[in-house]
């Protein structure tokens, strides 16, 4: 959007001094080259100006898909230049890529305990209270009646002794290698993390450099550019083709001051992220 604007304005002026050229060509004050060199940059001008419209058109569908509407979406922002939302290195500590190796270790934890209770015995306690009604033998000799009133109860303790225990003691051994390596996987996660953002705290102190540079400079230094071409080339101390020469070297540091704010915003997203906001 904002090399929209630049071209938008670059329009207006190559316009302008095409009708000029026109004109200087018709009082005999230049030839045909110059009328169409012209017409010829701002021919490729307004091209850039189509084949940009239609790049906008392509990331609003793409981000329209994201969001599920068909609304075209646009940016609403008074400020280039992104901000950081927080600057709390512990924040990391709170990142999902963390969490997630976290995770892993608990888990690698519970594999391994899981494992251990297959090697501890087994107890089994059961109780049985029923009644038999008719006569019963105690000693297979005589005989007693029972009714539904006499109750007979048989308990019964069982333990369970694994024997054939050395696939569960490998799958142990291999679980406490996995637990350490989740350990270690943690802890390079983390190490990473803060590298990054050391890193790019580094990187974003670059860029900065180069943003502040167009915004003190630079871009004062392409609006005055512009200006006094103009006014020498209209006082005729300049050609057309110095001219041209010299819009492109305005236009150049206004766009590497575009290329330069985008640079500085992905080094801030990218810190926005690895701090979760």
């Amino acid at each position: 959007m904002e090399r929209g604007k630049i071209l938008i304005k670059l329009d207006s002026i190559y316009s302008r001094f095409q009708s000029a050229a026109q004109l200087r060509l018709k009082t005999g004050e230049s030839d045909q080259l110059e009328k169409t060199t012209a017409e010829a940059q701002l021919q490729q001008l307004q091209l850039q100006e189509k084949q940009l419209k239609a790049d906008i058109a392509i990331l609003q569908d793409q981000l329209g898909w994201l969001l599920h509407t068909d609304e075209k979406v646009v940016p609403v922002y008074s400020d280039l230049r992104l901000r950081i939302e927080s600057n709390d290195s512990a924040l990391i500590n709170n990142h999902p890529l963390l969490e997630y190796e976290n995770k892993k270790v608990a888990l690698s934890m519970v594999q391994v305990a899981v494992e251990k209770t297959k090697l501890t015995p087994d107890f089994t306690i059961g109780y049985n209270n029923q009644s038999i009604k008719g006569f019963q033998s105690k000693d297979g000799v005589s005989q007693q009646y029972y009714g539904g009133s006499d109750r007979f109860h048989t308990a019964m303790l069982s333990v369970g002794i694994p024997l054939f225990n050395k696939a569960t003691k490998a799958k142990i051994r291999a679980g406490k290698a996995g637990h350490e390596v989740a350990m270690l996987e943690a802890d390079a996660a983390k190490y990473y993390l803060i590298s990054r953002r050391k890193e790019l705290n580094d990187e974003l102190k670059k860029q900065e450099t180069g943003v502040e540079y167009y915004e003190k400079t630079g871009l004062q230094q392409a609006a005055l550019i512009i200006k006094n071409a103009s006014i020498a080339y209209k006082q005729g101390q300049i050609s057309y083709l110095e001219w041209i020469m010299l819009m492109n070297n305005a236009v150049t540091i206004e766009l590497s001051y575009l290329q330069a704010i985008q640079q500085y915003n992905n080094v801030l997203i990218e810190i926005n992220y690895l701090t979760g906001n």
